[in-house]
């Protein structure tokens, strides 16, 4: 049985003369000038700038973003702490029949301060999952859900602005 399509009919044979050619045709050197705005033509202006940049593969490029410093992910740039005050972590538990509680924070002030939802995990239904973070006062964050069959465990971070 051949390949089958509702525009062409190919037998084993010729669908194998098929692939072996596509094969051959991307295993082939592009050349120096590539037909305009193909794919070849693209790919080759990318090799073009690796090489006029000095990073002549891509081991070269990942050697390069190595060297960038990751001190900002970890909180201790100085540009980051120069504008964040404060950054609280946590995670609130809803037991199956809570739709929704409160959990006390260190005060912050609200109007620079904003909420993420980290992740959460439920053990009913899937409609469990989605919930709702909420500043309420300067120590309070409130959780609500959308149904209460199971447990959910949901990790927040506050973020207070200087």
């Amino acid at each position: 049985m051949g390949f089958r399509s509702r525009f062409v009919d190919l037998s084993a044979k010729a669908l194998t003369a098929v692939l072996a050619q596509m094969a051959a045709d991307h295993d082939t050197a592009i050349g120096g000038s590539p037909t305009a705005d193909s794919i070849n033509q693209r790919i080759r202006s990318m090799d073009l700038l690796m090489e006029a940049s000095g990073d002549g593969d891509l081991a070269a490029v990942k050697t390069r973003v190595d060297l960038i410093p990751t001190t900002a992910m970890r909180g201790t740039d100085s540009a980051l702490t120069a504008i964040i005050n404060s950054i609280q972590r946590g995670t609130i538990q809803l037991d199956g029949s809570e739709s929704g509680k409160g959990t006390s924070i260190s005060a912050v002030v609200m109007a620079k301060t904003f909420v993420n939802l980290v992740g959460n995990r439920a053990s009913g239904l899937s409609d469990d999952n989605f919930c709702h973070l909420q500043l309420t006062t300067t120590t309070n964050i409130q959780i609500t859900r959308s149904a209460n069959s199971g447990i959910l465990i949901a990790s927040y971070e506050v973020v207070e602005f200087k």
